[in-house]
């Protein structure tokens, strides 16, 4: 079982231009951290998992996109 730990801030830029890797501009930023399933994992054990890892998220249509950022 996979738990998250999932802290959101909202980023919004003027007009629907895109950002570098083709983030749209109007995206929440969303940092996770995950479990690795290693049974051995002290990270894991002890804690929220490791990261946290930055996604951002948006909708388009009806799909909800994410992208990864790269660790905070």
């Amino acid at each position: 079982m996979l738990l998250h730990k999932v802290v959101a801030r909202k980023v919004t830029l003027p007009g629907q231009q895109k950002l570098a890797l083709g983030v749209p501009a109007k995206h929440s930023v969303r940092e996770e951290y995950r479990k690795c399933g290693d049974e051995s994992c002290k990270t894991c054990r002890a804690g929220a998992g490791h990261g946290p890892y930055r996604y951002a998220v948006w909708r388009d249509g009806g799909h909800v996109r994410r992208k990864y950022l790269g660790p905070s």
